[in-house]
């Protein structure tokens, strides 16, 4: 580290953590070690070092010794080695009082402005990227787009602005207010070549702003701008639409559109730690990873930040100062204050003191349309249509957006963050009181707008018990219900056409009547057109196109974290709509997630699904009834519902002869219907109730004559058939203080268990005689239990809970339960766990909105598919390739198993490379071979450890000529593995190739010449044409630096090379043994060279290193290279990890922001981007391409492979084949995403 004149810092001037890490981090630069050099010589993990180098961590005053070593791996004396050991215990003294008049450095809920740019953290990058683009004189005005709460005003502010300001260039910010033209300065007033901002341009799209106006503010902002004054406009993301209805100000969207996405967790954790930094106040690490915790939970988006979370860490961070009078903010403090919650709690109360008499009239009504009630489960936020809610409404929501509690997106509303749901005291009351009522109103909350949204369709009107329950609800309810016209109007044309019984279904109508409206939209546009050129208008339309198409692409990549079905669909309409980058980018990156189908919608929440013996049948329940439906057709059918009237159901399960189904829920009723034939259920018992019970779980015994069930009042009942088919209460045991929530049997049918909300688990016999106790009851988790699962073979018990986790119990020994394993990463309850059929793997549906598979008998991860909302339950198929899932939106999806990332590694992949027929990847538990066909499922063939405990390092290639795949490991060693057989790989032997970790294996076209590269900053050559070698053939040496990359061109005779240190090195091979330089480096990047190759034809060589560019040279003359034009520069991330398509015609390279970006460089003198392929959660190391190009994978540090298709029609029907075989995106889901866009025809 230096100070601004150049001197090193000593060790005494050390002020913070970060100016500590940096001077370490001096240091090991100094020393030439890399991080996992000086991590290994110390001793100390990986992670523990990378914390000290970056600043994130300060050793503990508990462990200085080991810091002291550290010390000394980095080159410290002894005598200098005091001075280090003081600057880390100074660092961790608790720092002393603030001044009294000292500023907060958060702003809580209020935007930043220019004079608060020192206090603005977290969107360096987004202010880069603006700054420069207005710099560089854009051809139209730049629109600013973002969700409500991102962050816009504030990027515009404190960030543009002031950069802006501070080098001399004037700044103007207005906004349209009440005066829409006034928005428009006169160009006397604005200094030439300065910027104007236009914040809040949403605001012109009100009702009460004439479309002319409008147009006329959009004509004087261009004009202005061609004038020489820059214009950005900021624009709200649901006002997107209304906004390229305006030719002119869809062509700026097309051309000049900036997205402001959701902050990721280093951003956010910079939004903490640095504006506290700026205020000589220090921030607890468990603070910031709580925080951030906080803030993530139940998040929407990939990223992991919801954009309404933003500013409520903000305002946490505010008042956690407020509650500090040190210069340090506590996690203690945090806890005191709140958390994230406390401070939702205090801006609500601080709401609803302000709201007039009126608005307070209404305010609880408004709020509970924004909760989904559950019986039996959490509640969660629910998305409400405004058309909902009166003109009184209005003002509760104005006031609660204003303070970013509410947000509202796209004629939409909804609770920011769902904390508020708990949080609030005066919420919760509202959500405890006449839970049932809400229930029943939430229904028909949703019927009707149903109801509305398909154009007043009357099939979808209640009847029958649906109708009775509700008209019993608004006549005995204790108050008024606070009905919505929309809902009166629905009850009123159900009762009348139950009264007539009219069977009219006109479910087309609706069709009709869109059509008809669109046909007017067309001509109105039409007229609007007459007046203009046809050329002009067709431009106009291509403009609008471009930008719907990439409107559509965002709101495909944002949905891809939570729907990815939906998101597949809206990608498919992007490209559709028209050819971009953006649409190419979401509908690739779609066809590398896993393949789901969307079977079914049920229309009400489902906390239960349960599959037939023989996986034919499939049967949910919905609250007040059960579908059944057909699974193994092309498409799935449904066969029948049944209907309980008023009472909801919590669990349903099939006989283990599948004739019968049982269902329980409130009252204390198993009732059970004879499937023998699915299609006509046939009621054939209710049992006697349980007096004042509710049962919550059920279960056949194996010979189907007992039921256990559990039961709310702590108790568990032993239901039995006798010989003439009835069935009664047998036995009723006691097993909890609290509920029942969960029961089990193992196979054999001797053991059940039960738990419930006392967080323990009671074990009883099961004999003829019926139950007896086991042993005492034990705590299988640290909170409430809510699902039970026995291994296949009996012998292990898996817990699911609200702790987030899935506890294994061994029971061979049923009374002296041992814990076992405790299988971690669901972020909120485990509401149901369940074994795969062969008990290799374990299922949990979490609230966390995942589906979550991890190995039963390792624990490791194997797979977890994502939900866009609470996921309440999954089954398995008898076959284990399917699982069933479904949650609080209703829809019944169906994923294949496994999916279509690889998973289940013990640590990172560095890269999962193709054969002609597999897919092979490297870790530090051994080599594991994949299936390469393509279709969306790559399945594992094998896993084959390295012998001796060998750690292989990631480094690996496939010489398919050979049958041969060689691994590198930390060693220096290189294996190899006999893959003719890819089920049952036949391991070779081992040979020392270096002194040090292994960084690449290549193999000429031939596969009988091989390289291999290392951190000993040398390269082997290999010859292996014959007997497998003991011995490198050939070694050169002493190249400068780490040497991460190595691949042959298509000579087979000429290596290239990149050198950590900067540069790139060619090699003549053609003599094995004697390998030489030739020429002279390579040189362009700035700072390390991670990755260089050769394209096929041998003309062209690419280099990426950590200065973010991409650099190409011609080396058709090999003596004489040339740089091909300017590199390739971006502002995220750096490539890791680059590769040329097998044709030559595309360039890949894994970013460490987490994407692999794609161009086309069919002609390499001008590259053009391709796409960006997300998915992956952290950065990405590896890069391959199938051997006939038509996929790509990345090898992430989430520990995952992703492979995506690489052509738009192959990516597509990877969307649509799942898409079709169930539900494709309705029209009601196309308003709420694409607004009033006309709805294409999606995987038709």
């Amino acid at each position: 580290m230096s100070s601004s004149d150049g001197a090193a810092v000593a060790p005494q001037d050390v002020r913070t953590r970060e100016e500590l890490g940096a001077a370490l981090t001096a240091l090991r630069l100094a020393s030439g070690l890399s991080v996992r050099d000086v991590a290994r010589r110390s001793g100390l993990p990986l992670a523990t070092v990378g914390g000290y180098l970056s600043g994130r961590h300060l050793p503990p005053l508990a462990t200085l010794d080991q810091f002291a070593g550290l010390l000394t791996v980095l080159a410290v004396p002894d005598e200098a080695a005091p001075a280090w050991l003081d600057a880390v215990t100074r660092l961790r003294r608790v720092p002393g009082p603030r001044p009294a008049a000292a500023v907060a450095p958060y702003l809580g809920l209020r935007a930043y402005q220019a004079d608060d740019s020192a206090l603005f953290f977290g969107r360096e990058a987004a202010t880069d990227h603006l700054v420069g683009l207005l710099s560089s004189a854009p051809g139209t005005p730049v629109v600013v787009v973002g969700s409500s709460g991102s962050g816009k005003s504030s990027l515009l502010r404190a960030g543009v602005q002031a950069r802006l300001a501070a080098d001399g260039r004037p700044v103007t910010v207005v906004t349209p207010g009440t005066d829409p033209t006034g928005v428009v300065p006169e160009p006397a007033d604005l200094a030439h070549g300065g910027v104007l901002v236009v914040d809040q341009f949403e605001e012109l799209f009100t009702a009460d702003v004439a479309q002319d106006q409008v147009t006329a503010v959009v004509a004087g902002l261009g004009r202005l701008h061609d004038e020489g004054t820059v214009v950005v406009v900021a624009l709200r993301a649901d006002f997107f639409d209304a906004a390229v209805q305006v030719p002119e100000l869809a062509a700026w969207l097309a051309a000049t559109q900036v997205l402001v996405g959701p902050l990721s967790t280093d951003d956010l954790r910079r939004v903490v730690v640095e504006p506290a930094r700026v205020a000589g106040v220090e921030v607890d690490d468990g603070l910031v990873e709580l925080l951030i915790a906080d803030a993530t939970a139940g998040s929407s988006t990939r990223a992991g930040l919801d954009a309404g979370a933003l500013p409520l860490a903000s305002h946490a961070l505010y008042v956690t100062w407020l509650a500090a009078s040190g210069r340090r903010l506590t996690l203690e403090q945090y806890r005191q204050v709140g958390r994230l919650a406390g401070a939702i709690a205090q801006t609500a109360e601080t709401v609803h003191n302000q709201l007039t008499p009126e608005a307070e009239a209404v305010e609880k009504a408004t709020f509970l349309r924004l909760v989904r009630v559950s019986g039996g489960t959490v509640d969660t936020r629910r998305v409400a249509d405004t058309r909902e809610f009166a003109a009184a409404n209005q003002a509760v929501i104005s006031a609660y957006v204003a303070a970013r509690l509410l947000t509202s997106d796209r004629g939409q509303v909804q609770i920011a963050h769902e904390a508020l749901l708990t949080a609030w005291p005066r919420m919760r009351e509202w959500l405890d009181a006449d839970r049932e009522g809400r229930r029943v109103h939430g229904r028909l909350t949703d019927a009707a707008r149903r109801w509305q949204d398909m154009e007043h369709d009357p099939d979808l009107l209640y009847r029958g018990a649906a109708l009775e329950t509700a008209d019993r609800w608004v006549r005995d309810a204790a108050n008024p219900p606070d009905l919505s016209a929309g809902e009166r109007d629905f009850l009123d044309r159900s009762r009348a056409a139950e009264r007539s019984r009219l069977d009219a279904r006109r479910r087309g109508t609706w069709r009709l009547r869109a059509l008809a409206a669109g046909l007017a939209v067309l001509t109105t546009t039409t007229a609007t057109l007459a007046g203009v050129s046809a050329s002009q208008a067709r431009a106009s339309e291509h403009q609008t196109d471009l930008a719907v198409s990439r409107q559509l692409a965002v709101q495909a990549e944002s949905l891809a974290a939570t729907d990815p079905a939906l998101a597949g669909q809206l990608a498919v309409a992007a490209d559709q709509r028209a050819e971009t980058v953006e649409a190419r980018s979401a509908l690739l990156s779609a066809s590398g997630r896993d393949p789901v189908t969307r079977t079914d919608s049920l229309d009400a929440v489902v906390p239960s699904v349960a599959v037939s013996p023989d996986g034919a049948t499939l049967a949910a329940v919905t609250g007040d009834g059960l579908v059944v439906l057909e699974t193994t057709g092309p498409q799935p059918r449904r066969l029948a519902r049944m209907t309980t009237g008023d009472t909801s159901l919590y669990q349903v399960t099939f006989s283990p002869d599948g004739s019968l189904l049982a269902a329980v829920g409130d009252g204390g009723l198993v009732r059970l219907w004879d499937v023998h034939d699915p299609t006509s259920p046939t009621r054939v018992a209710t049992t006697a109730p349980a007096a004042g019970a509710t049962y919550y779980d059920v279960v056949f015994t194996p010979d189907g004559s007992r039921i256990v069930a559990g039961a709310s009042d702590g108790t568990v009942h032993l239901l039995a058939r006798d010989t003439d088919g009835r069935w009664s209460q047998a036995q009723t045991v006691t097993a909890t203080k609290g509920t029942v929530q969960a029961v089990a049997l193992d196979r054999s049918g001797a053991l059940v268990a039960a738990a419930g909300s006392a967080a323990s688990v009671t074990l009883w016999s099961l004999t003829a005689s019926g139950l007896s106790p086991v042993g005492a009851a034990f705590p299988a988790a640290t909170t409430k239990v809510t699902s039970l699962a026995f291994s296949p073979d009996g012998g292990t018990l898996a817990a699911g809970s609200t702790d987030a986790g899935v506890h294994l119990w061994d029971v061979h020994r049923p009374a002296a339960p041992t814990e076992g394993l405790t299988l971690t990463g669901p972020a909120s309850w485990t509401n149901h766990v369940a074994y795969s059929p062969d008990g290799t793997a374990i299922a949990a549906a979490s609230s966390d909105q995942h589906l979550w598979v991890w190995d039963a008998t390792t624990g490791v991860r194997l797979d977890s598919f994502t939900h866009p909302t609470t996921l309440l339950t999954a089954a398995w198929s008898p076959d284990g390739g399917s699982l069933f899932s479904a949650g609080s939106d209703g829809i019944l999806r169906t994923w294949r198993y496994p999916g279509a990332t690889l998973q289940g590694f013990s640590s990172i992949p560095g890269q999962g490379v193709f054969g002609a027929s597999v897919i092979a990847t490297a870790t530090t538990d051994g080599l594991r071979l994949w299936d390469a066909a393509a279709g969306g499922r790559h399945r594992l063939l094998s896993v084959s450890p390295a012998p001796g405990g060998a750690h292989l390092d990631g480094a690996i290639g496939i010489d398919d000529p050979l049958h041969l795949v060689v691994a590198g490991d930390t060693t220096g060693h290189v294996h190899f593995w006999d893959v003719s057989d890819p089920t049952r790989p036949t391991y070779r032997g081992a040979v020392a190739a270096h002194k040090d970790w292994v960084d690449a294996v290549a193999f000429d076209s031939t596969g009988t010449r091989m390289a291999v590269s290392s951190d000993d900053a040398s390269i082997t050559t290999w010859d292996l044409s014959g007997a497998l070698p003991t011995a490198p053939t050939g070694r050169i040496g002493d190249l400068g630096g780490f040497v991460y990359a190595v691949s042959f061109a298509p000579d087979d005779t000429t290596l290239v090379a990149s050198v950590l240190s900067g540069h790139v090195d060619l090699l003549d091979a053609s003599d094995l043994a004697h390998p030489a330089l030739v020429g002279r480096p390579l040189t362009g990047p700035k700072g390390y060279v991670y990755s260089a190759a050769f394209s096929p034809d041998g003309r062209t060589i690419a280099a990426s290193g950590n200065d973010k560019t991409i650099w190409l040279w011609d080396v058709s003359d090999r003596a004489h290279p040339r740089a091909l034009g300017a590199p390739l520069v971006w502002a995220d991330g750096y490539a890791t990890n680059i590769l040329f398509s097998p044709d030559g015609h595309r360039l890949a390279a894994g970013m460490t922001d987490g994407t692999v970006r794609v161009w086309d460089v069919a002609d390499p003198a001008s590259p053009q981007r391709y796409a960006s392929l997300t998915g992956v959660t952290g950065e990405v190391y590896g890069v391959a391409f199938s051997t006939d190009g038509s996929q790509v994978s990345g090898a992430g540090s989430d520990r995952t492979v992703r492979v995506w298709d690489l052509t738009t029609q192959a990516a597509t029907a990877a969307v649509c084949a799942p898409a079709r075989a169930g539900l494709t995106m309705t029209a009601d889901e196309w308003s709420r995403l694409a607004g009033p866009l006309t709805k294409p025809t999606l995987c038709g």
